[in-house]
């Protein structure tokens, strides 16, 4: 059975055909149990998709100041990691043919999980931590 999680403030819900979970506080934990995430695109749910690597289904917020959630969702529909459906677009029907398809393909899953996670920086943290640690030695030692 392919779960499908759906959450809203009580927790997970289910509806008939979709398998009821625990709930869940932190939404890494549903995106990580899920096999398609479904969610506007705001930059951190895009970048714990990408650092989950799991396919998406976005639907911008728009608007936004300086639309940044089209072009978050845009960045990950250009390497095939996510399918973009335009806010006034959204219908049930729409968005389950959408889900009904990718779920029917697992080759193409596989494919927008590999290229969701080809946009993770996993070590991001560290890495700036280091760099910053790095560029005050060097002030450091200048004076």
């Amino acid at each position: 059975m392919t779960r499908i999680l759906v959450t809203n403030d009580d927790g997970i819900h289910s509806d008939g055909l979709i398998q009821l979970e625990k709930a869940l506080k932190e939404i890494g934990d549903v995106y990580a149990l899920s096999d398609i995430v479904v969610g506007r695109s705001g930059a951190g749910t895009v970048a714990e998709i990408c650092a989950l690597g799991k396919p998406a289904i976005l639907v911008p917020l728009v608007p936004t100041g300086g639309d940044e959630q089209t072009k978050n969702a845009k960045r990950l529909a250009d390497i095939g990691g996510a399918v973009i459906i335009k806010n006034a677009d959204l219908t049930g029907p729409i968005l389950l043919d959408t889900i009904s398809v990718l779920l029917a393909d697992h080759d193409k899953l596989q494919a927008m999980s590999t290229a969701s996670g080809s946009l993770a920086t996993p070590n991001a943290a560290d890495d700036l931590a280091t760099a910053l640690i790095s560029l005050a030695s060097d002030e450091a030692a200048t004076r």
